[in-house]
């Protein structure tokens, strides 16, 4: 990739529940479908527009010169294309496509590694909302998915190690106006020891 890419974006687009196609009608017939939804999204891209197949079912588009609202309208005119292939074959298997999209504008970075974790997270996003969609990569999610990932492994290593460097502390919850109190809420925090 080039150093500072100022323009252009990525496209990581996903099979959605591709795994249920090869369960359902094996192996053989899942590559069928891979082979013809690769070639619905080819005939949608342009001659400045690159793919790549990744995964098992999943595929990087890259174009360095359009915007994110290219990257929305090709995807939008894959899903159309998708919907005609999957007519062409009378209905043996429905699916959908996912994306995660990259905006070079707004997150230039010339590190492989990089995008294609970013490219990850964004496409896990729409699958996790439901599907059939598309996320814009946004730098402060991706950031609270790494805090809430490195303090889930934190707690795990906290209850191997006996909960060591945590204490629990128990608070009522006092409702004035009723003069009554509520269930206890139970706050769990770490101890920070700043040597």
């Amino acid at each position: 990739m080039q150093q500072d890419i100022q323009t252009g974006f990525l496209l990581r687009l996903g099979i959605d529940d591709f795994k249920s196609i090869n369960v359902n009608n094996g192996l053989k017939y899942g590559d069928h479908i891979l082979k013809g939804t690769a070639k619905c999204i080819k005939t949608q891209l342009s001659i400045l527009q690159n793919i790549y197949k990744i995964g098992s079912d999943e595929f990087i588009i890259l174009d360095f010169l359009g915007n994110k609202e290219d990257a929305k309208m090709l995807y939008y005119k894959i899903q159309d294309c998708l919907l005609e292939y999957i007519e062409s074959i009378n209905y043996e298997v429905y699916f959908t496509l996912s994306e995660g999209i990259i905006d070079f504008k707004i997150n230039p970075t010339a590190h492989y590694n990089e995008m294609m974790k970013w490219s990850e997270y964004a496409l896990s996003l729409s699958k996790k909302r439901g599907k059939n969609n598309h996320t814009h990569y946004q730098k402060d999610y991706y950031e609270k998915f790494q805090r809430e990932v490195q303090l889930t492994k934190i707690l795990r290593q906290a209850v191997i190690n006996h909960f060591s460097g945590f204490e629990v502390h128990f608070h009522p919850l006092l409702v004035l106006k009723q003069k009554r109190c509520r269930p206890w809420k139970s706050i769990v925090r770490r101890i920070y020891s700043y040597s």
